[in-house]
């Protein structure tokens, strides 16, 4: 188990903190108005960037096992297994009301995606890269930054600007 740790403050005014299962780093948060049930499972990651966030009623949101893609599930999905993926390289979005479809799917590694708009919340930034720079896009409730290495620049979740450490 890794001792470094973030710390997630949500909405509700909660602590959230998932970083328990670390092969090689990365940041896992949690937020939104979670009714219960499992929210993140990570069992296997060496690293990357795992995001959850959410008016979950309950049930596994997220289930993966690769150790190496940006996974994000997002949305107002009521309960059970919202985003299963295994291939260990693409950057996976799903975001927003689309009763659970896949909106944004992108492997190629290198490059900025962004799924923003209208959606009540969510991720509206996946990074793969992450050697710095500001990545922001939005002013909502929802988390929206989601940065893997830290390599610089300034990092925002929720108008909070935090360092992963």
């Amino acid at each position: 188990m890794s001792d470094e740790r973030v710390h997630f403050v949500g909405g509700d005014g909660s602590v959230h903190v998932t970083d328990y299962v670390e092969g090689g780093g990365g940041v896992h948060i949690v937020d939104g108005d979670y009714g219960g049930g499992v929210h993140v499972v990570d069992g296997q990651y060496g690293g990357g960037v795992h995001v959850v966030d959410g008016q979950y009623g309950g049930g596994v949101n997220f289930v993966d096992g690769d150790g190496s893609a940006v996974h994000v599930v997002d949305g107002q999905y009521g309960g059970g297994v919202n985003f299963v993926d295994g291939d260990g390289s693409s950057v996976h979005v799903v975001d927003g009301q689309y009763g659970g479809g896949v909106n944004f799917v992108d492997g190629d590694g290198s490059a900025v995606h962004v799924v923003d708009g209208d959606y009540g919340g969510g991720v509206h930034v996946v990074d793969g890269q992450y050697g710095g720079g500001v990545n922001f896009v939005d002013g909502d409730s929802s988390v929206h930054i989601v940065d893997g290495d830290y390599g610089g620049g300034v990092h925002v979740v929720d108008g909070v600007n935090f360092d992963a450490r």
